[in-house]
């Protein structure tokens, strides 16, 4: 059953996404992000799982910053994973930060499934 709430709650999320660029004729929502139009994402701050300290989103004010929310134990994670390693890899050094919000999960668990899939990018704990 959880299963398929995740997978029910991922694909809500990419049909907003899409929804939200269809909707954006001529790159109004681009446009207004660039000129700081658009309110700012609500504020975290973690424990990191992949190192020692906290991350917060503030510290990462004016970076494209991609937040994937996960669990060991979900399946789309899984597929994801290998995805998102490879856009992180591929455009860090052109800026873009890509963070892994581990939820609901055990740290034992999550460490597991950060090194299965040898995740780099930066990681928070939200057990």
């Amino acid at each position: 059953m959880a299963q398929g709430v995740a997978v029910g709650l991922v694909a809500l999320l990419f049909i907003l996404l899409v929804w939200a660029l269809v909707e954006d004729e001529g790159g109004d929502l681009a446009k207004r992000a660039n000129r700081g139009e658009l309110p700012p994402a609500p504020e975290f701050a973690h424990e990191r799982l992949d190192r020692d300290g906290n991350l917060a989103l503030s510290s990462l004010t004016g970076k494209a910053v991609v937040v994937n929310f996960w669990a060991s134990w979900c399946t789309p994670c899984k597929e994801e994973a290998p995805f998102l390693e490879q856009v992180w890899r591929e455009n860090r050094e052109r800026g873009l930060v890509v963070v892994g919000y581990d939820a609901k999960d055990f740290r034992r668990d999550a460490r597991r499934f950060v090194e299965r899939f040898g995740l780099t990018f930066p990681i928070v704990f939200d057990g």
